[in-house]
């Protein structure tokens, strides 16, 4: 995933809140209880010394407008910096309330983690249920709230077949076939032309057993790549098989991201990890591919390098380090490619980087991943 649809060209650092929320509003006591939560937020917030304007404008976009039914969240980052207007620079409707809670951050750079795991979590993707006489699409577009639907139909009508063996029935068994493989056809043809236009992860494909079948024949390559089964027993439409679905391929595009990363790591070639090496890769714009640890943001408040980016601590050179927030902004705004990796994945400091290449002045790890690394000319 990229970010740079959010965060395109914001490589200097200024002054942040950057604010998740439950918007989610249940029972007859719903407004109370997003007026009362937002109330401790304020107050916090207040305390940080955000504008008062700047809070009168987070107020009414969290607890005022009413976003689609359902569980939803909110993230809203506003840039405090003197003379920038407007002070909202994200503001974006998530699918899910934030898993952990609301939570808020102050800082000179704005904490996009939650803004990546969701992007991440609910990637554009295409849905399709199909029947003998077409289809029923959804388009779900990065972070979409709700799908957008439609209905495709073939124009042929021939759509059941009969038991007997005359020639006349042979014939019209014969027309059957045409009739779906025609109205295949056009459903095919319509989920290639959304795929130009959303560039979807996924088509999760569930119906009719053999217009699924005629569908698999009449797609073109890049549509045939993309379709997936969702398990048996549901449909594409269904929350539970479509999410099943959409976790499989992420965890596989993750394992990927991860297997490159390791590859190049352990050839010394093309990668970097820890804090400061990743960021002087940033820095000189080498950074093909981001890996962060996804785990919580404990700095809500930071120092400012005189470099512009935020120190947390200083590595054995006495050189600064930026935060993990700082990299995954530098990240966004460098365009390059975004992946949330579990703990478990060791990388040093809980960041790493695939290269767009290497060379002399490209630096070294911050840790050895094994003896030796790092050494001779280069890497």
């Amino acid at each position: 995933m990229r970010l740079d649809h959010w965060w395109a060209g914001a490589r200097g650092t200024g002054r942040f809140v950057t604010v998740a929320f439950d918007c989610t509003r249940r029972g007859a006591d719903a407004q109370r209880g997003i007026d009362l939560r937002w109330k401790a937020i304020r107050d916090d917030l207040h305390h940080r010394q955000v504008p008062a304007e700047v809070l009168d404008d987070l107020a009414e976009r969290l607890t005022t407008e009413r976003g689609p039914g359902g569980p939803v969240g909110r993230l809203v980052v506003a840039d405090l910096t003197t003379g920038r207007r407007p002070a909202v620079v994200v503001d974006e409707w998530l699918p899910e309330p934030p898993p952990e809670g609301d939570t808020t951050c102050c800082g000179p750079v704005p904490d996009l983690r939650l803004l990546a795991r969701a992007v991440q979590r609910h990637p554009a993707h295409l849905t399709a249920v199909l029947d003998r006489g077409g289809a029923h699409l959804g388009v779900h577009p990065v972070l979409a709230v709700q799908p957008i639907t439609e209905r495709v139909d073939g124009d042929h009508e021939i759509l059941h077949k009969v038991r007997t063996g005359d020639a006349s029935q042979q014939r019209l068994q014969r027309r059957a076939d045409d009739s779906w493989q025609h109205n295949a056809a056009a459903v095919a043809q319509r989920l290639a032309e959304l795929c130009r236009e959303h560039d979807p992860v996924a088509i999760i494909l569930s119906g009719d057993e053999h217009a699924c079948s005629w569908l698999r024949r009449e797609a073109s390559s890049d549509v045939k790549r993309l379709l997936i089964t969702p398990p048996d027993g549901t449909t594409a439409g269904a929350e539970g098989g479509e999410r099943h679905s959409l976790d499989t391929v992420i965890s596989k595009e993750v394992e990927t991201a991860l297997a490159d990363f390791l590859q190049y790591e352990g050839r010394q070639d093309r990668a970097a990890q820890g804090r400061g090496p990743v960021a002087a890769a940033l820095r000189r714009g080498q950074v093909s591919r981001l890996l962060v640890v996804d785990r919580p943001t404990s700095e809500s408040t930071v120092d400012v390098a005189p470099d512009g980016l935020p120190v947390v601590e200083e590595d054995v050179d006495g050189e600064p380090v930026p935060t993990a927030a700082a990299l995954l902004a530098g990240g966004a705004a460098t365009a390059a490619e975004i992946t949330l990796v579990p703990e478990e994945a060791g990388i040093v400091d809980g960041v790493g980087a695939v290269l767009r290449w290497s060379d002399a002045g490209t630096p070294q790890d911050s840790a050895r991943s094994m003896p030796g690394h790092g050494e001779g000319g280069g890497w």
